[in-house]
């Protein structure tokens, strides 16, 4: 790389960084909710019932989500996902050298 395509660069680089150099105000208002967590609870749990909404949840809440999402079984055994993983690695890596490393 020559000398006028690293200034260059390193002033595009720096003059990126000017977007982020404003000045940070911190917000005033404070969160104030209007209902508590139960309550919350209880409408999500009516909207479910009543089939407004549906979603899996997440795995720390099951009272809410009803349990965690169903799993996928998959068809192929575990060495012809292995051998899958090493054909992806190898053309990857003959597409784009650094890939590999």
């Amino acid at each position: 790389m020559n000398t006028k395509q690293l200034i260059a660069l390193s002033m595009i680089a720096l003059s990126g960084t000017a977007a982020f150099a404003g000045e940070i105000v911190p917000v005033q208002d404070r969160f104030q909710a209007t209902r508590s967590r139960a309550e919350v609870k209880a409408e999500v749990l009516q909207a479910r019932a009543a089939g407004v909404i549906n979603f899996a949840g997440y795995e720390g809440d099951a009272s809410v989500a009803g349990g965690p999402a169903a799993v996928a079984k998959s068809t192929l055994t575990r060495e012809e996902v292995r051998a899958q993983a090493v054909r992806v690695r190898r053309v990857s890596a003959a597409v784009e050298p650094m890939a590999g490393a």
